[in-house]
């Protein structure tokens, strides 16, 4: 489902830098059921893989179709994204099909 970061969402045997991260030093990473989180030193938050239920932070197809009328649905985003309306994030975590930041 993209949760590795990857660009794909093909499953791999052996770790390996995520190069939509490559740059940015992280010090701290959480993985859900179908997604993962990372947080850098500067306190910024980004996040990949299943978005199903919104847990990046996107229009999803479980949301409220009201207020994405005119925004684009995204199931999978299998690279990370700077979620740029949270700043200061102190700490994240990411379940099954959430995900909550501590700012």
């Amino acid at each position: 489902h993209g949760e590795l970061g990857h660009g794909t969402l093909d499953p791999e045997s052996t770790p390996r830098p995520i190069e939509g991260l490559e740059g940015i030093v992280i010090r701290e990473v959480s993985a859900g059921g179908w997604h993962s989180a990372a947080i850098s030193v500067t306190d910024d938050l980004y996040l990949w893989g299943w978005n199903e239920s919104g847990q990046l932070a996107l229009p999803c197809p479980d949301g409220q179709p009201e207020l994405y009328k005119e925004a684009q649905v995204v199931v999978v985003r299998p690279i990370p994204h700077l979620v740029a309306s949270l700043t200061d994030v102190l700490t994240a975590s990411c379940g099954s099909r959430h995900t909550a930041a501590v700012t």
